[in-house]
Order: structure tokens, then sequence, then C-alpha cells
């Protein structure tokens, strides 16, 4: 049997159907947006931010290899020899100390030490893979400009960075000369250097483990770098710029010498292998999403059709049945512990209670057919009477607003001989309007008990009339 038999009616299976299907596309079509609108974008995101972090170790592993350079320096010039060396030039400190060897024991291609004024006492550019002298042009000078960023113009104790020289980028740290107890006047500058070679670049990429890339950047006259919030970084660089090249994300950033002006450019290859991991993450949840809402769907339907649309419809064809042929001793007798179980025995009853009710109906229509009647004369009487009790509420009130008690204080007043001339003429003032008074009341009272008596003849005229039809015949059909 169908729940809806009528053409243009749609089912209840029909609707749940309806609904159930749309609100599962409609989950999916939220999941959907979810993963595609959060939770790809935070996959990007992430992938990012690794890009920018792979990056900016690449540049922090440049920062710590000059950052080693300055303990070296400090050593170097905070020493009395140091100290005494830059005075007197002692040939005895000299071959003790600055040569090939000291250089090779301290990791470095440079070694050199200045004036206040620029000068170099000593100096040596090494390159230990080719032994061979570096010439490093304003470094390999003897006289370096008094505003030389090495020189600290501005009084740093310490100045480390990158410089740019003929044989190539170095590493650089200078510190200020002075005694072993870190005590002045300084007397100059020694300066510490490491080339930036393949060796070194490739040693950065194994520390950070990325694919780093340096590219050496053409000098620009005057070009400078933004100027950055001040911290404690030795090397100043843009910022980190990403690109997407296939299935790598690109990260790079412009590194700067000691003057601000752009040296170096740090390129760090990133594989998109977070975002691959996302996207086939979303993709095993999409598709088990799909699974898991279709079996659920699937399941629901199966119950639902077992449960309740199987059981309306046998109820909904007893009720038709009923209706069409009147058939009140037909009974469902579904034997279920459920709602719809209970809505059945419901119904049974329901339809014993009616039978037991068409019984009950002929002698129920001609008592209501009394009752009807009694209704109707109540009803008039009620009419009737409730002026009556108007009117007489509105008497009581008038009579109770009478100067009864006045007239007799006003009469007993007069009647006391001693009482003045001028209060007896106000008091008998008082008594003719008093009089008046009354007597207007009085009329009145007679025109409204008049009133009520009519009102009352109206009520025997209706209990005469109900008497009346007391004594007719009754009316008899056949049913």
């Amino acid at each position: 049997a169908t729940l809806c038999p009528e053409p243009d009616c749609m089912s209840l299976k029909k609707k749940i159907i309806i609904l159930l299907v749309g609100l599962f596309s409609l989950y999916a079509l939220i999941e959907f947006a979810v993963q595609r609108l959060v939770l790809l974008p935070a996959f990007v995101q992430l992938e990012e931010e690794t890009a920018t972090s792979n990056t900016q170790r690449a540049v922090q592993a440049l920062e710590r290899d000059i950052e080693l350079l300055v303990p070296s320096a400090t050593d170097w010039g905070t020493w009395d020899d140091t100290y005494q060396f830059i005075t007197d030039g002692n040939e005895a400190y000299r071959e003790a100390n600055l040569n090939v060897l000291a250089l090779e024991s301290l990791k470095a291609n440079l070694v050199a030490f200045y004036t206040p004024e620029g000068r170099r006492v000593w100096g040596m550019g090494y390159d230990h893979d080719n032994e061979r002298e570096l010439a490093l042009g304003a470094l390999s000078a003897d006289r370096l400009t008094v505003s030389h960023p090495l020189l600290a113009p501005h009084g740093e104790e310490t100045v480390a960075g990158l410089l740019r020289t003929e044989a190539g980028v170095f590493l650089v740290a200078s510190r200020p000369i002075l005694t072993s107890e870190g005590k002045g006047p300084s007397r100059g500058r020694v300066v510490i250097g490491r080339m930036l070679n393949k060796a070194a670049i490739e040693r950065f990429g194994t520390q950070t483990q990325v694919q780093l890339q340096v590219e050496l950047l053409p000098a620009s006259e005057g070009a400078k770098l933004p100027a950055e919030e001040k911290t404690a970084s030795l090397v100043r660089h843009s910022p980190v710029q990403l690109r997407v090249d296939g299935g790598s994300t690109l990260g790079s950033t412009e590194v700067a010498d000691l003057t601000g002006a752009p040296l170096l450019r740090f390129r760090v290859d990133t594989p998109r292998d977070i975002i691959a991991q996302g996207q086939a993450t979303l993709r095993y949840a999409a598709l088990s999403l799909a699974a898991a809402g279709a079996l659920v769907l699937l399941t629901l339907l199966l119950f639902l059709r077992q449960t309740v649309f199987s059981p309306i419809a046998t109820l909904t064809s007893h009720a038709r049945a009923i209706g069409s042929r009147g058939n009140l001793d037909a009974r469902l007798e579904m034997h279920r512990t459920d709602e719809i179980g209970m809505l059945a025995r419901e119904f049974d009853i329901m339809v014993e209670r009616l039978a037991a009710t068409r019984q009950q109906l002929i002698e129920q229509s001609y008592q209501s057919g009394i009752a009807e009647m009694a209704r109707g004369a109540l009803h008039n009487i009620g009419n009737a009477i409730t002026p009556i009790g108007v009117k007489l509420i509105n008497l009581r009130r008038e009579l109770k607003q009478a100067p009864l008690a006045e007239m007799a204080m006003a009469g007993a007043e007069l009647a006391d001989p001693t009482t003045p001339a001028e209060r007896r003429a106000d008091l008998a003032r008082f008594a003719e309007l008093a009089g008046a008074e009354l007597a207007s009341l009085v009329e009145r009272t007679t025109d409204e008990l008049e009133t009520i008596r009519a009102q009352v003849d109206h009520v025997q005229m209706i209990l005469a009339d109900q008497r009346r039809f007391a004594k007719a015949q009754r009316t008899i059909e056949p049913l």
C-alpha cells in the first residue's frame, strides 16, 4: 500500500528520503567548503611558513659562522702583546704570531691590524686551498678610509658581517685593540675574516638540511636594503619572498654587507611535500566521508522502511478502509512494542469507542434537544433579569446618597430655641434644598420601579411560553 494515494500528494517516505539526501548533500558541501577554504589554506600556510623558516635558517647559519669570528677577534684584540705591537711594531710578536700558521689555526683567510686613523700595521689574506696570498683590494692597501665600516666610525665595539672584496665575499669581524684587562684607550682595530666559498655554502645547506643556492649580486652604487628594527642579528636581510615553481616552493632573500648594500641572494628550494600530503589527506577524508555517508543513508532508509514506512502504510490503509466502508468491527491487531504499535492499539480502542458512541447517539440527540431548549430559555431569562439587577444597584446607590442624616441634624437644630437667627436662616435654606433633592429622587425612583416592573412582566411571559412548549407532543423520527 502507498502512504499517499492522491496524485498531488507527496508521501512521507519521499519526504524523508529527500530530507536525508538534502542533509547529507548539505553536509558534504559544507565539508568540501571547510576543506577548500580552511584546511587546504592551512596546509598552504604551513608550507609557506616552512619555506620561510628554511630560508631564514640558512641566513642564521651564515650568522653563526660570522659570530664564531667574534671571539677570535676579541682574543687577539684584548691582548697586551697586540696592544704593544700596534705601538712599536716589534718583530718578535710578528714572527711568533703573524704568519700563515696563525691564519690556519684560526681557520681564517684574513687577519689585519689597523690604527684608529686607518693605517694598516700588518695584514694578510691567504687562500689555504691554493696556498697563495689574496689580493683583497682596499683590505690589501696600506690604509683604509676613516669612514670604513671595519674601523667602527660610530664607535661600536663589535663590527661583524659580510664584505665584498676583489677575491670574493668575506665573513669579517672587527674588535677594538685593548689591554688584556679590556682597558683602553683603543689603539685601533683587529680584523679577522673568512672567505665565503662553495664549501662554506654547502656546509650551511648541510647544517640546516635545505637545498641552498647563493648568488652574488652585482655591485650597485648607493643601493641599500630597507632598515630593519634593531635586533641582535649580525646580518641584515630583506623579507623572505616565496614563489611556487612546479613541485617546490622557492624562498629567497637578499643579504646585505656591512654598508647595508645588497650583496648575496639566498635561495632555498623547499619541496611541496606538505601541500601534497595535505591534498592526499583531504582526498582520503572526502572519500571516507562519502562512503560513510552512503552507508549511513542506506542503513537509515532500510531501518525506516522496516520500522516506519511499512507500518504507517498498513495503518493508513486500515484507516481509509474504515472511512470508506464504515465497518467498525475491523481491527489492526498490530503486535509491536514501539510508538507505532501503541498508535495501532489506540486506534483500535478509538474504533471500539466510536462504535459505542454510535449506539448512544439516538438517546443523546433527544437529551440534547431538551438541553438546547433549556439553554435558550435560561439565556432569555438571564437577559431579562440582568437589567433589573443593574437598576436595583443604581437605586440603592442613589438612595444611600440622599441627605437624610443631614436633614435630621438640621431639624434638631431648628427645634433648639438657642440656635441663632442667622443659623436658623441657613438651616431653613438647607432644608428647602434638601427637600427639593428628595422630591427629585422620589420621582426618579418611581420611574425606575416602573421599568423594573416591565422587566418582571417580560420574565413572566418567557416562563409562560416555556410551559406552553413543555405541553406540546414529542416528535418521533425513525433512525
